[in-house]
């Protein structure tokens, strides 16, 4: 690859395997770029790291219209506000970034800076009370070793909609009407839903437990689901302690009455509004993104799915989740906010 300036993609790619602690003959077997290359593109970034990835020393097209001062100012304004617009960094800015339109300045986040644009991550709204209450929680239980968080069963309910996607994508070419029925799919003006539970723990999962329709979770509806499933969610996985949330059918008396004939070992000060402590929020979010491509537009088929994705969740995810709880307690320990990564 020697004889021409390396490609940006190319760039990142040996910088990244630099920064992952990768030997330079390493890098040359899983980029392809000669040792000489990869030493001077090292030494360029470990020479002005802030700036990003370093570009070629002699460019072969149109010279650069922003310097790597400004670079370095645009970096550290993006890595201080996320939301901000290359519209707003231009306007803030004007004597580094006054002659350059707003296109260049989107353009040098994304190909010299390496940022990219994505939607912010949706996390729980907590006061005070609730971020002192997690972080309580969180010191109390940073304790336990690896073991007993893999002897936990975790549980919860979800709800899935009835989505217009059937499943199905469409190739289009320039020219043609988008609105033709054959490259639509029909949307759901005030689509059924369909309310699951389930647990899991380190060893495995229980059944999907899929409510009829209209059912609402009490606490009547909640203890049938405990006598029907939790023995079964308990053998299948191995665990010993049950987790729930806070949720009212959760707390109720006949509920804790129930478990305490039972002999059920479970946590009982889960602090409010933390579905991000918990792992199974993550297994929901793997199945709703696994029915994105399947046809979900009845009940009857978005039962079959959900069913069929559950049951085809792999031991190792399990396993992964379960273990990742002490991280995410070490996370809100130090501020009360989300552990989602």
């Amino acid at each position: 690859m020697s004889g021409k300036a390396l490609d940006r993609d190319t760039r990142v790619r040996v910088i990244q395997c630099h920064q992952l602690g990768l030997q330079t003959k390493d890098i040359v077997k899983k980029t392809g770029v000669s040792e000489r290359s990869i030493r001077r593109l090292v030494a360029k970034f470990k020479a002005s790291p802030s700036a990003g990835v370093p570009t070629p020393s002699k460019s072969t097209g149109r010279p650069t219209k922003i310097s790597e001062t400004s670079l370095r100012l645009m970096r550290r304004s993006v890595d201080i506000t996320p939301t901000l617009t290359a519209r707003k960094l231009k306007e803030e800015n004007p004597q580094l970034l006054g002659k350059v339109t707003v296109r260049t300045v989107s353009g040098a986040l994304h190909r010299r800076l390496g940022f990219t644009k994505v939607s912010a991550r949706r996390k729980p709204a907590l006061n005070e009370k609730q971020r002192k209450s997690r972080k309580a929680f969180a010191k109390k239980y940073l304790n336990w070793p690896l073991e007993k968080w893999r002897s936990v069963l975790w549980t919860d309910e979800s709800s899935f909609l009835v989505s217009d996607n059937k499943g199905k994508k469409v190739w289009v070419r320039k020219g043609i009407d988008r609105d033709d029925p054959k490259y639509c799919a029909l949307t759901i003006k005030h689509p059924a839903s369909l309310m699951v539970w389930g647990g899991f723990g380190y060893g495995g999962k229980g059944p999907l437990v899929i409510l009829p329709k209209n059912v609402m979770v009490n606490q009547q509806v909640y203890l049938k689901i405990l006598e029907n499933n939790l023995g079964e969610c308990f053998a299948n996985s191995g665990a010993e302690i049950l987790q729930q949330d806070g949720a009212p059918a959760h707390r109720a008396n006949s509920v804790k009455k129930w478990l305490q004939e039972n002999e059920i070992d479970y946590i009982t000060d889960w602090p409010s509004n933390s579905p991000d402590i918990n792992p199974i929020e993550n297994l929901w979010g793997l199945l709703k993104r696994e029915l994105r491509e399947k046809d979900t537009s009845t009940v009857e088929k978005l039962e079959t799915e959900l069913r069929a994705a559950w049951d085809k969740i792999p031991d190792t995810t399990l396993q992964n989740l379960a273990d990742s709880v002490p991280t995410r307690l070490t996370k809100i320990r130090k501020t009360g906010l989300s552990s989602h990564k």
